[in-house]
């Protein structure tokens, strides 16, 4: 771990003149003020990315893939919309776009920046407190930007005006002088209650099956919620340690907003862009730990539950790809407590686009909803607001031709103070079991139940 720099002499002061600079150049062209963006980049040595994210309160954006050995941490708002409807996608979209067109850089190394995520509904079908300080999407450009890439590693700081910048240095280095945490204790007495219970399940899950024997519907997704209360305030920052530690392979995402925290560790890719390449995962079939998931290659019903998924992907993928790759045999993704069938997807676009057009074109995939898409029963179904639970979240740097990721918010929770609402689904088909589905949900919630400190429920079914 390097040395923590100080506020004199930190390595945020080198930027002060070169983000002056871009400052200037944004007044000159009457743009400073009316939301262009100034932004300036160096290369400087970072504290652990979970320890900068629980050294700051700001609104936060944390990102880790450590079999990667990519993480990014996003502080503070210089610009943000907020969005909902029909339309969200594209307004969010849209309003990238003039940022990034009127922006002004610094450096060679800046490139516009902003993260953030959508529920995974337009607009919420069912009264829910648990989710009533979250708006449908968000999107941030923020004050500063944290990112390491193998041994690189850089600061980004990003203002509109030229008053913000001496409070957008102290929240940089603020997170730069973060010092490694002791290793904390899980929260004592959590106690668990399924919310709103079990008898719906059964009768919502009857009910697919039902309009799927009629021929309205071939796959739907069903999600169900756990809620914990525990005797004192979870700490975000020790669940998103344990969820890094025991998921490498995984996207471990936070989104802070206000006192809540969104959190997960996501094993499902939405899409990924290069410039014109893009990447996107097929993620569906599900069995418990990693010795016994191979019958899901043989298994017909996980097979074609699987299948809806990677149809799905080329059937919106191949309008705007001019080459489109997908395997026709799935693999087998193992995780240390789940296995899935995986179909890696990779493409090259006709012509450029941003990562936020590539989001509208998939979610909601049939892996989190229904086929067809506009089907889709569980806001009916469902006695609760998903909220940003399969949903997407993700980041980008610039925007047509520019480079960003997005994954599906699995194995999330919202935590606040001493609550945490955790949440997970499943794909029914011909042949799906209540009593079996019910428990392959309460096995998805392992994850995030583990990082709190729940033990595993044993009884949580083996086979999914």
């Amino acid at each position: 771990m390097p040395a923590s720099p100080t506020t004199a002499g930190s390595p945020t002061d080198a930027l002060r003149e070169p983000l002056a600079t871009a400052v200037a150049a944004a007044r000159s062209h009457g743009a400073l003020g009316t939301g262009a963006l100034a932004t300036a980049a160096q290369a400087v040595p970072l504290p652990d990315l979970i320890d900068a994210f629980a050294a700051t309160t700001d609104d936060a954006f944390y990102w880790e893939q450590p079999a990667q050995e990519f993480g990014l941490l996003a502080l503070g708002a210089t610009a943000s919309i907020e969005v909902a409807g029909p339309g969200r996608f594209a307004e969010a979209a849209s309003w990238w776009r003039e940022i990034v067109e009127r922006a002004s850089l610094a450096t060679p190394s800046a490139t516009p920046f902003a993260a953030g995520g959508f529920a995974f509904a337009e607009s919420p079908e069912v009264a829910d407190g648990v989710w009533s300080a979250w708006p449908r999407g968000a999107w941030v450009a923020p004050a500063v930007v944290l990112e390491r890439r193998g041994a690189m590693s850089a600061v980004q700081l990003q203002v509109c005006e030229a008053e913000a910048m001496d409070s957008v240095q102290a929240l940089a280095d603020a997170a730069l002088r973060a010092q490694p945490s002791r290793a904390a204790t899980a929260p004592p007495g959590i106690s668990l209650r399924d919310d709103p219970g079990h008898t719906w399940w059964d009768d919502s899950l009857r009910s697919v099956l039902e309009a799927i024997a009629a021929g309205d519907l071939r796959k739907q997704v069903l999600a169900r919620r756990v809620c914990a209360q525990a005797e004192a305030s979870i700490d975000p920052a020790q669940v998103l340690r344990a969820l890094r530690s025991r998921f490498p392979s995984a996207t471990i995402f936070a989104v802070r907003r206000g006192g809540a925290t969104f959190l997960g560790a996501s094993p499902e890719e939405l899409v990924g862009l290069r410039g014109t390449a893009i990447e996107a995962a097929a993620l569906a079939g599900t069995s418990r730990g990693t010795g016994d998931g191979r019958w899901l290659l043989d298994d017909p019903k996980e097979r074609s539950e699987h299948a809806f998924v990677v149809e799905a992907l080329r059937e919106r993928l191949a309008p705007i790809c001019g080459r489109l790759d997908a395997p026709g045999v799935p693999q087998l993704m193992t995780l240390p407590d789940l296995s899935h069938l995986y179909t890696p997807v990779s493409g090259e676009l006709l012509q450029p686009r941003g990562l936020l057009s590539l989001v509208e074109s998939l979610h909601p995939t049939p892996a989190v909803g229904a086929v067809p898409r506009a089907a889709d029963r569980s806001r009916e179904l469902e006695p609760f607001d998903r909220g940003w639970y399969a949903g997407p979240v993700g980041w980008a740097r610039g925007d047509s031709g520019g480079e960003g990721d997005a994954v599906v918010a699995l194995r999330s929770a919202l935590v606040w103070e001493n609550h945490a609402a955790l949440y997970a689904g499943c794909g029914i088909v011909p042949g799906s079991d209540p009593e079996i589905e019910w428990r392959e949900a309460r096995l998805k919630m392992e994850a995030v139940l583990g990082a709190l400190g729940v033990p595993a429920d044993r009884d949580a079914g083996a086979r999914g």
